[in-house]
């Protein structure tokens, strides 16, 4: 199986998956039985990963809409270059991490922060300079950052 393959087999199985995860956010919480309250909390455990791949899988099928080099504006914000779109803390990106082969670059979903008078990208740490990296906007996320 290919990545489109697995791609078409996760999005047969999403409102499969979204209708097991809300049925498990809605049970009532046990009281009294120790069995019951223990199998409860593993479903909570469950329900918050099926959350987790839900919004995966979304994010997957969203198409790319603006992506290049960050440069840093004159006012500090950081601007994805030859466009409009500026980030600021919390603004959801995927940052390209390059490993040493280029083959095994990939994009890591992640969030813009501020600390210490300077932006940096969460996965990428507060230490590492920003400026010069390869990042992308999602469609849906476009509105919010422009």
């Amino acid at each position: 199986m290919n990545t489109e393959e697995a791609l078409l087999v996760l999005n047969k199985l999403k409102p499969s998956l979204e209708h097991i995860q809300r049925s498990i956010a809605d049970m009532t919480k046990p009281e009294g039985n120790i069995e019951a309250l223990t199998l409860y909390q593993e479903m909570q455990s469950i329900e918050d990963k099926l959350f987790s791949v839900i919004k995966s899988i979304q994010w997957m099928k969203r198409p790319v809409a603006a992506q290049g080099r960050l440069l840093k504006r004159s006012d500090g914000r950081y601007i994805i270059e030859d466009t409009d779109v500026f980030f600021t803390s919390g603004d959801v990106l995927d940052v390209l991490v390059n490993e040493e082969d280029d083959s095994d670059s990939h994009w890591v979903p992640t969030r813009m922060e501020y600390a210490n008078d300077d932006y940096y990208i969460f996965a990428l740490g507060q230490r590492t300079r920003i400026d010069g990296v390869t990042v992308r906007v999602k469609e849906s996320l476009l509105s919010a950052l422009i």
